[in-house]
């Protein structure tokens, strides 16, 4: 399996289940969309408009609302 993402590229191997995992590099939180390219050994899957970055959830009181 072959994960490449923002110019990374990471290779690892699936087990007898087909189950992998894979580290990517720490990446600067950036609002700017990026292609993820996923490879095995027959298949292919990318996913678009991935974006990196921190995720803030608040809730609670409803002076807190705020649209997503």
């Amino acid at each position: 399996v072959v994960v490449a993402f923002k110019g990374a590229s990471v290779s690892g191997k699936a087990d007898a289940q087909g189950r992998w995992r894979i580290l990517l590099p720490v990446f600067a939180a950036d609002a700017t969309s990026a292609v993820m390219t996923i490879r095995g050994a027959t298949n292919a899957v990318a996913v678009a408009d991935v974006v990196v970055g921190d995720v803030f959830l608040a809730g609670g009181q409803s002076n807190m609302e705020v649209p997503v």
